[in-house]
């Protein structure tokens, strides 16, 4: 990735949180500079990482307040 040699287009890292084991605190650089460093004929195995890593915070922030939802309106 050359711009993560020049230091631009990285993400800052994000922090870990300790109820969420699987969440990495591997930065994440912005989709659109991994799409910009695949034009140069590079899979997009990376970019769909990170897509996968987003969709399942989402899905697990989704759960987790189902969840919580539930339990207040059974209570």
């Amino acid at each position: 990735m050359a711009d993560q040699a020049k230091g631009k287009g990285i993400a800052p890292k994000r922090a870990s949180n300790p109820a969420d084991p699987g969440q990495s605190s591997r930065p994440l650089l912005p989709i659109r500079t991994l799409l910009e460093d695949e034009e140069d004929g590079e899979d997009y195995s990376e970019v769909i990482e990170v897509l996968k890593q987003h969709i399942k915070s989402h899905e697990r922030d989704s759960v987790s307040a189902i969840k919580n939802i539930s339990s207040t309106l059974a209570s």
